[in-house]
C-alpha cells in the first residue's frame, strides 16, 4: 500500500483543495451571481457530453489501462496513437449520427448543438489524457490541472458575468475554453514525461493480431458498460432539465457539489489501485488482490463517514449562510440520498474493477447496463412526483443494488469480500456521533454552530478510530506524521 498511500495521499489533497474550492465558489459565488436556471443550464452543458463522449469514445475507458502491459515496449509500440484513432474514428460516428438524426434530438440540446459537441471532443481527449497517464502512476497532475482551470477558473468567469464583462452566453463559451486549456496541457504533460508517442509499430500490430480483436470485443462490452455507468451517475442532471426545467437542475446542481465531496477520496483510490489491482489479477496473485480490497474498502469507509456525518450535521446552518440559501434548501435530502450511495460505493471499494480484470469482465456490462435501466426508470416515475428528491433517491437505490450484486458476485466467484467486522463499528461510531451532536447547544450563530460541531465531530471521531485501530494504514500514517513532527520533518509522503 506504500505506492498507493503515497500517490492517494497527493491525488486526494489536490483533489480536496479543488473541491473546497468549487464548493466555496458554488455556495457563495453561483448561488449570488447566477439564478437557479442560468446555474442549470452551466451545468447542462458539461453533463450532456459526458453521455455523449462515453459513446463516442468508443469503449476507450476500459481498454487504455486494461491493455497497456501488452504494449509495453518501445515508444509503447504507439499505444498512444492507437487509442487517439479509435477515438477520433467515435468522434466522427458522433457528428455523422447526430447531424443525420438532428431534427429528433431533444429541444435544449438542439439549441445548444455546437457548444455541446465541441464539449463532446474536449471530454473525449481529456480522459484519454488523464487515464493514460494512470499507466504510469501519475494522477495529481491531472488533478491539480481540473483544479487550476475548472475549480477556479469558473467562479472567475462568473465573477466577470456579475461585473457585466461577459454576457451569460459568453460565460457558455469561455467554460468551453477552460476544456480545452485542460487538454492541451494534459497532452503538454504526457509529452515531458516522454510517453506522447504516435507512430504505430506495424511489426507489433501484424504480430499481434488477436490482440486487436480481443480489444475490439472487449471495447464493445466496455462502451456500453461505461455508458450504462455514466448515464447511472449523470443523467440526473438531463433528466431534470427533460422531465421539469433548468431551474429544478440548477437547484439539483448546487446541493449535489456539496455530496460529490464525499466521493474524492474514492476517485484518488480507485485510479490508483486500478493498474495495481489488475496487475496482481493478470499474475493471479489474489490474496495480494483480497488484501488491497479489504485495506482500501475499510480506508474509504472511515473516510467517507467521516465527510457525510460532517455534511449532514453543519447542512441546516450551510443554508443559513448561503446566498439565496432558502431557494437550494428544498434540496436538502438530495445530500442524504447521494451521500449514502457515495458511502456505500466506497464500502465495496474495487469490485467493479476486479469483474472488469478478469474473464468475467462481460459480467460488468450487465450489471452497469441493469443500474442504467434502473436509474432512468426511476427518474421517470419519481421526478415528476418529487422533482430533485425523487432523482437523488432512485439513484441511490440503484447505486445499492448494483454494487451489492459487484459484491456477490466476486465473493462467490473468487471467495474474497471487503467488509469485516470494523466496517460494522464505522457505520455505529458515525451514527453514534450524528446523535450526540444533536444533543450539542445552539450558539446561535451559524459560523460559530458549524465550528463548533465539525471541531466536535473532528477530534472525536479522529480519536476513537485510532483508538480502536479501525484502519492498519490510518495508523500507521498518524504515527509517521508524529515521528516526523517531532524531528521538524514535514513531508508525510
Amino acid at each position: 500500500m506504500g505506492v498507493i498511500k503515497r500517490q492517494a495521499i497527493k491525488t486526494s489533497l489536490a483533489s480536496f483543495i479543488g473541491v473546497a474550492v468549487g464548493v466555496l465558489s458554488t455556495l457563495f459565488v453561483y448561488t449570488k451571481v447566477f439564478n437557479e436556471e442560468q446555474n442549470g443550464q452551466v451545468s447542462f452543458i458539461q453533463t450532456a457530453p459526458l453521455l455523449l463522449a462515453t459513446f463516442a469514445s468508443l469503449g476507450l475507458g476500459n481498454l487504455v489501462v486494461r491493455f497497456f502491459p501488452q504494449f509495453k515496449g518501445p515508444k509503447q509500440n504507439g499505444y498512444l496513437g492507437f487509442l487517439m484513432l479509435i477515438l477520433i474514428t467515435g468522434l466522427a460516428l458522433y457528428f455523422l449520427l447526430s447531424l443525420a438524426f438532428f431534427p429528433l434530438l431533444p429541444d435544449e440540446y438542439r439549441a445548444e448543438y455546437t457548444l455541446i459537441s465541441i464539449m463532446v471532443v474536449l471530454v473525449g481527449f481529456r480522459d484519454l489524457f488523464t487515464t493514460y497517464a494512470q499507466n504510469f502512476r501519475r494522477t495529481t497532475i491531472p488533478a491539480l490541472l481540473d483544479t487550476l482551470f475548472l475549480k477556479s477558473g469558473i467562479p472567475l468567469i462568473a465573477i466577470l458575468y456579475w461585473f457585466d464583462y461577459l454576457s451569460f452566453r459568453q460565460v457558455l463559451e469561455a467554460i468551453i475554453a477552460l476544456y480545452g486549456l485542460i487538454v492541451l496541457s494534459l497532452a503538454f504533460y504526457i509529452h515531458r514525461l516522454g510517453v506522447f508517442h504516435l507512430k504505430f509499430s506495424r511489426t507489433f500490430f501484424n504480430d499481434h493480431q488477436g490482440l486487436i480483436k480481443e480489444m475490439a470485443f472487449y471495447a464493445l462490452y466496455g462502451v456500453l458498460g461505461a455508458a450504462g455507468g455514466v448515464i447511472a451517475l449523470q443523467i440526473n442532471s438531463v433528466m431534470i432539465t427533460e422531465l421539469a426545467d433548468y431551474k429544478s437542475n440548477g437547484v439539483y446542481t448546487i446541493v449535489s457539489v456539496m455530496a460529490n465531496v464525499i466521493g474524492v477520496p474514492y476517485i484518488s483510490m480507485i485510479n490508483i489501485t486500478a493498474p495495481i489491482a489488475g496487475e496482481h489479477i493478470r499474475n493471479e496473485r489474489w490474496d495480494e488482490v483480497a488484501d488491497l480490497y479489504r485495506r482500501s474498502s475499510i480506508n474509504l469507509l472511515i473516510i467517507g463517514t467521516f465527510i457525510l456525518l460532517g455534511l449532514w450535521s453543519c447542512l441546516d446552518q450551510v443554508f443559513e449562510i448561503m446566498p439565496n440559501g432558502e431557494r437550494y434548501a428544498v434540496g436538502k435530502y438530495v445530500i442524504l440520498f447521494a451521500g449514502l450511495a457515495k458511502l456505500f460505493d466506497m464500502a465495496t471499494s474495487i469490485n467493479g474493477r476486479i469483474i472488469g480484470f478478469t474473464k468475467y469482465y462481460w459480467i460488468g456490462f450487465y450489471t452497469i447496463l441493469f443500474l442504467a435501466i434502473l436509474t432512468v426508470s426511476l427518474n421517470w416515475w419519481l421526478i415528476p412526483i418529487y422533482n430533485v428528491e425523487g432523482a437523488a433517491f432512485g439513484t441511490m437505490v440503484s447505486s445499492l443494488l448494483f454494487n451489492l450484486v459487484c459484491v456477490l458476485f466476486v465473493w462467490f466467484k473468487f471467495k474474497i469480500q471487503p467488509f469485516s467486522y470494523k466496517s460494522l463499528v464505522v457505520l455505529v461510531l458515525g451514527l453514534g456521533l450524528w446523535w450526540l451532536t444533536k444533543l450539542l447547544p445552539d450558539l446561535g450563530n451559524p459560523f460559530l454552530n458549524i465550528t463548533f460541531k465539525a471541531g466536535f465531530i473532528t477530534l472525536v471521531y479522529l480519536f476513537l478510530v485510532l483508538k480502536l485501530r479501525l484502519s492498519e494504514d490510518l495508523n500507521v500514517f498518524y504515527q509517521q506524521v508524529l515521528f516526523r513532527v517531532k524531528r521538524g520533518h514535514y513531508k508525510f509522503w
